[in-house]
């Protein structure tokens, strides 16, 4: 009964969580981050290097702002 990943009491081991939330973090980051990527690819000639920065820059904090919010 104690290698279940969640115990009857609904709390789980931190050294258990901490993987998961490494992974979640990560995958977040990395979905965020691909859309900028392609525009700015798509767009290199007219995009500086300072606005795809911009963009990423403001992607990164609407990211985390709809992460407080929920």
């Amino acid at each position: 009964m104690e290698d279940n990943l969640h115990r009857l009491t609904g709390k789980t081991g931190i050294l258990k969580v901490l993987p998961f939330s490494l992974q979640q973090v990560l995958a977040m980051f990395v979905t965020n981050m691909v859309p900028i990527f392609l525009i700015g690819g798509a767009a290199n000639p007219e995009l500086s290097a300072g606005e795809i920065m911009m963009l990423i820059q403001n992607a990164m904090f609407a990211a985390g702002i709809a992460n407080i919010l929920f």
